[in-house]
């Protein structure tokens, strides 16, 4: 029974997901953060997208432009995407082109699709 037990226990040991190091702590801290931030400005979004004429849940479009230096936030509104807001990005690293490899201070260009919401960004 004990030697089946331990065998369990160091095959959860074994396959416990990937954490880049981070801690339970670390983890936390980034949803604090994160629910933070959406108490601070949630309310006055949620207004900003419904007075815009879309839904808080709409599908969105980001559209990022290096030489000007601008980032354009989409909504779909009535099944079609409309610009939704423009900021300006403060820094772009590296210079005008693709990114060829990691470490290039490139940023990347083309199409990306989110699918998942990073707590440390």
């Amino acid at each position: 029974m004990r030697i089946g037990f331990l065998s369990m226990l160091l095959l959860f040991c074994c396959c416990a997901p990937k954490t880049d190091g981070q801690t339970l702590e670390k983890v936390e801290n980034d949803i604090d953060r994160v629910a933070a931030a959406r108490d601070s400005i949630g309310e006055k979004l949620e207004k900003a997208v419904r007075d815009f004429g879309a839904k808080p849940n709409s599908e969105i479009f980001l559209r990022a432009f290096k030489r000007e230096k601008r980032l354009e936030l989409w909504m779909k509104k009535d099944s079609v995407f409309r610009l939704f807001r423009s900021y300006p990005i403060c820094y772009v690293p590296g210079k005008l082109g693709p990114k060829r490899k990691e470490g290039d201070s490139q940023v990347p260009e083309g199409v990306y699709f989110i699918d998942r919401f990073n707590p440390k960004s």
